[in-house]
C-alpha cells in the first residue's frame, strides 16, 4: 500500500453501473458529450466511434460495455466524455475517451481511504475497492483498455 501521507489526486467518475476511481494524471480533459462519428465496418458494441478533439482522432468507448457491467446510460445534459492520455503507445494512440454518466468529482485519495480491495477477474478491470464515504469504485486496467482499442486497427479506418 501507499504511504498514508501520499495523496493521489483522483476523479470519481459516475458510470451507469457504479463509479470509476482513476488518477487525475491520466485525464487529459473532461468535456461535454459530443456524438462520436461511427466508422464503417464491424466493431464491438463497446466501440462508439471517433471523436475529433483538438485536431486528433480519438476513439470513444463505452466503459460499461467493455467491462461487461451493463449498458451505457442514455445521453443527458450531464453526460460527459472523459478523454484519457494513451499510456502504452502514445505515438499510435495519444488519447482515447469513454462516456461518463455525469460530471466527475475530484477526490484527493490517501491509502487509508481505501478498503476491501478485491482483485478483479474481468478484463479491463484491476480492482473493486471501497472508498470511505464514497462507496464502491472500480479501478480500470488502462493497459488492457488500450490494447483492446489498438486491436481494432482504427488508424487505417480514420
Amino acid at each position: 500500500m501507499l504511504d498514508s501521507d501520499v495523496v493521489v489526486r483522483s476523479l470519481l467518475i459516475p458510470i451507469n453501473e457504479g463509479q470509476l476511481l482513476i488518477p487525475g494524471a491520466v485525464v487529459a480533459e473532461v468535456t461535454n458529450y459530443k456524438e462520436p462519428q461511427p466508422l464503417i465496418g464491424s466493431f464491438p458494441q463497446w466501440f462508439f466511434g471517433i471523436l475529433l478533439w483538438r485536431n486528433q482522432h480519438v476513439p470513444v468507448i463505452s466503459i460499461e460495455e467493455f467491462l461487461t457491467i451493463g449498458a451505457t446510460s442514455p445521453v443527458q445534459k450531464s453526460t460527459r466524455l472523459i478523454v484519457l492520455y494513451g499510456l502504452e503507445s502514445s505515438q499510435n494512440m495519444p488519447f482515447y475517451a469513454f462516456v461518463a454518466a455525469d460530471i466527475p468529482r475530484t477526490l484527493p485519495v490517501k491509502d487509508v481511504m481505501l478498503s476491501n480491495a478485491q482483485k478483479s477477474e474481468k478484463e479491463g478491470l484491476e480492482f473493486n475497492v471501497d472508498v470511505i464515504e464514497h462507496g464502491q469504485a472500480l479501478l480500470p486496467d488502462f493497459s488492457s483498455l488500450e490494447n483492446m482499442i489498438r486491436k481494432l486497427q482504427l488508424a487505417s479506418s480514420s
